[in-house]
């Protein structure tokens, strides 16, 4: 059975601190500069 590999992050979301369980592709994702098209 596969299993995600989910990880508990703090993330600031309006400059407020929130623990949420997270997938290491999604924190990875969060953390890339977002693209100019």
């Amino acid at each position: 059975m596969f299993r995600l590999n989910i990880q508990r992050a703090t993330i600031y979301q309006n400059g407020q601190p929130r623990r949420v369980n997270i997938c290491t592709r999604c924190l990875r994702t969060l953390t890339k500069p977002a693209r100019m098209a």
